[in-house]
């Protein structure tokens, strides 16, 4: 059984996304707040995304300096401007990728941490080409990136009638704005389209329209004059910054909101450490006076669209949820902020074709929703401990903002906690076996990341048991997946836990949704998937990571007992991969659909497939890299399908004692007098120098050298 991927992004369903945004907000406004002639203000146009697909392989570099490994010139004819989108970016150490705009010299560089932040995206460039590099740290061997798409404008893009000169929606009388330059107002642009935000504090957050969420969103400033054919520039890379995370509602007139965090440019700088700038969010909304808005509209001016301008009006009514007001706003305003004396009062998100009469619309900004989700997302950083400040996970979560850490008391939590999109440490003070996060009865995944979370969000130190699976639609098909953690689109960090006794369709012990999650010293134990595949894990596209970690006694009905990769590119390493069982294929690790996962240094024991692969089948898969790795015991046979055979792996009839080579020579998980004995029985020369556990030191002699060395290991 196979999940059927989401269909591929093209312009096509783009515009179909602009086109459901628009009618949804188009729908009559509720009785309590009439807007006749209300218009969703629309994402303004921004060029297309094509396919371009460039696979680097891994590279290494054995070297003592830095070194390009790989360097590729993408070139679009007659394109005025490219993003690079990427499906998949590895880099080890201080390796990075560096573009470079072969029509104007701007430079963008990101490493590890900064292609998380980005969203595996590019900065925008103007011009057809861009250079890519791939450069490697010394010493390193790991380095990968997958170009798999470009985002380019070839001319004028027009998504509807309202958003084409002559302009009309959102007009009150004529067009009165005026060029500006704010560094706190900025364009908003992703592969949707662009609208227009706002810097409110001095932790770089951001206001904007619900409507305007999308993919891989960059915010602007200082923003270069269009062209003569309405065809957007794009400023210097210093003065673009990625969005990290995002809180919205896009339900009409007066629920129309989003609040982000943003990261930083090329030189490291957040936007207000760059500009010094923003506009801070009003404590009151008076009921008359002047109403400003600064936004990067279109106009029938080709060269000022959707550059910043000044419009200044009034505020005409204020209702429950939203405020009329006669500034100018067209297509691209979208998320303006309107200003009352230089406070933040609304977000910009209906126009009207009756304006002044009926009055644009904005939504108000002392919404109960709109205020919980900015102190939610950015507040100022605090520890906060559990139960002594909040009694619950998910409470502590909800309160603080991002950069805080929650420390958790040891006990048994009967809940199910979600990040909620939020950069958090959540750690325990006493370990897994004393810190349980148990589920059961919640009808969810114990733990979700779904909300964009970066690998700053880490979860470490906790048991989670008794989740039965997020209920979540995939190419239009409802599944019940991931009963430990559901991750989707995210990329957080979990240390030193314990995913154990959970159930899903697909993953049992976590399901990663084009995720890229990295689990660093867990147990994956007793997890099921029922009725199909991936028992612990289940990677569906997206690029994980396992490190140092087990996974014992998984089982799946179908496939992958311990983990199945669908369309994936997983990297394992130093995992064990221990008594995990699959009723058909890969009682281990199935790997399918393209899957091009790398497990390195891992070890493959005792697990039982039904048909085929105790250890690992591969289906159109073969670039499955496997090295340095050890294969004994699996049934009815090890690995069953190609894959890239790396070297240094190891079959064995029999698996070797856990405990070989150490003093805890009955194996009981304690040096202690037990040991001591069996070391004093034995002593004197092997009668079998290969088989005398004993003899520590490997010398043939059970001697006081080895008793030295059991005495140290004591304990």
């Amino acid at each position: 059984m196979v999940i059927c991927p989401p269909v591929a992004r093209t312009l096509t369903t783009i515009l179909m996304l602009i086109g459901v945004l628009t009618l949804v907000a188009d729908r009559p406004a509720s009785a309590h707040e009439p807007q006749p002639h209300g218009l969703s203000q629309p994402i303004a146009p921004l060029g297309e995304l094509i396919a371009h697909h460039v696979d680097s392989d891994i590279r290494a570099n054995e070297g003592r300096a830095a070194a390009t490994v790989y360097s590729e010139v993408i070139a679009t004819a007659d394109a005025l401007w490219t993003r690079l989108y990427f499906s998949d970016i590895e880099l080890e150490g201080e390796s990075r990728i560096r573009f470079t705009s072969l029509h104007d010299g701007e430079v963008q560089e990101l490493d590890a941490g900064g292609a998380v932040m980005w969203g595996n995206a590019s900065a925008y460039f103007n011009g057809g080409m861009v250079m890519i590099e791939l450069i490697a740290a010394p010493g390193t061997t790991h380095n990968r990136f997958v170009l798999e798409q470009l985002g380019v404008e070839y001319g004028v893009f027009a998504i509807g009638s309202h958003c084409t000169p002559p302009l009309q929606c959102g007009l009150c009388d004529g067009d009165t704005r005026v060029p500006s330059n704010e560094n706190w107002s900025c364009r908003l642009v992703s592969d949707s389209g662009g609208c227009s935000a706002a810097i409110y504090n001095e932790h770089s957050c951001v206001v904007s329209a619900g409507h305007c969420m999308g993919p891989n969103m960059v915010i602007q400033f200082n923003v270069p004059q269009s062209n003569p054919n309405c065809t957007i520039n794009h400023p210097p890379v210093s003065e673009q910054f990625p969005i990290t995370s995002q809180v919205s509602e896009n339900a009409g007139v007066g629920a129309d909101w989003a609040v982000m965090t943003s990261g930083t440019n090329n030189l490291g700088e957040t936007a207000f450490e760059r500009y010094g700038e923003y506009r801070p969010i009003a404590s009151s909304i008076p009921s008359t006076g002047p109403a400003d808005v600064w936004g990067y509209g279109v106009t029938d001016d080709c060269v000022l669209r959707q550059t910043q301008q000044h419009s200044t009006g009034i505020m005409l009514s204020v209702a429950a949820a939203s405020v009329t007001h006669s500034a100018d706003t067209t297509c691209g305003n979208s998320g303006s902020s309107l200003l009352h004396n230089g406070e933040i009062i609304g977000i910009v998100s209906h126009c009207s074709w009756d304006c002044p009469a009926s009055g644009n619309s904005a939504t108000r900004i002392d919404l109960p929703a709109f205020v919980a989700a900015r102190n939610g997302l950015c507040t100022a950083p605090e520890d906060v401990h559990v139960p002594t400040d909040y009694a619950t996970i998910q409470a502590a979560i909800d309160a603080v903002g991002s950069g805080s850490t929650i420390t958790v008391a040891a006990g048994t939590y009967n809940e199910a906690i979600d990040f909620t999109g939020k950069v958090l440490t959540v750690i325990s003070e006493d370990g897994p076996e004393a810190t349980i996060i148990d589920a059961t009865g919640m009808g969810n995944a114990v733990v979700r990341f779904a909300n964009n979370e970066t690998s700053e969000a880490r979860l470490e130190g906790f048991t989670l048991t008794g989740g039965t699976g997020a209920s979540v639609s995939i190419g239009g098909t409802s599944y019940i997946v991931g009963g430990g953690i559901y991750a989707a689109n995210t990329s957080p960090t979990i240390v030193n836990c314990i995913i154990t006794g959970n159930t899903a369709q697909f993953g049992g012990g976590v399901f990663n949704n084009s995720a890229s999650p990295t689990f660093e010293s867990c147990i994956f134990q007793s997890n099921t998937a029922n009725p199909s595949s991936g028992g612990a894990a289940f990677n569906f596209s997206g690029a994980a990571q396992y490190i140092d970690t087990k996974f014992v006694n998984n089982h799946a009905e179908t496939s992958g007992g311990g983990m199945s990769s669908q369309g994936a590119a997983p990297t394992v390493i130093n995992c064990q991969f221990v008594g995990n069982t699959a009723d058909e294929d890969g009682g281990a690790v199935r790997n399918i659909q393209g899957s091009s996962g790398e497990f390195i240094n891992c070890s493959f024991e005792s697990n039982t497939a039904g048909n085929n692969a105790g250890a690992m089948i591969n289906v159109d898969s073969s670039s499955t890299l496997v090295g340095d790795s050890l294969f004994c015991e699996n049934a009815p046979n090890n690995i069953v399908g190609s894959f890239n055979n790396a070297g240094g792996n190891e079959t064995l009839d029999t698996c070797p004692s856990p405990c070989a080579g150490s003093s805890d020579l009955n194996c009981d998980g304690t040096v202690d007098v037990s040991d001591l004995l069996i070391l004093l029985a034995a002593w004197g020369s092997c009668d079998d120098a290969s088989n005398c556990p004993a003899d520590l030191d490997g010398n043939g002699v059970v001697d006081v050298s080895d008793l030295l060395i059991l005495l140290a290991n004591w304990g």
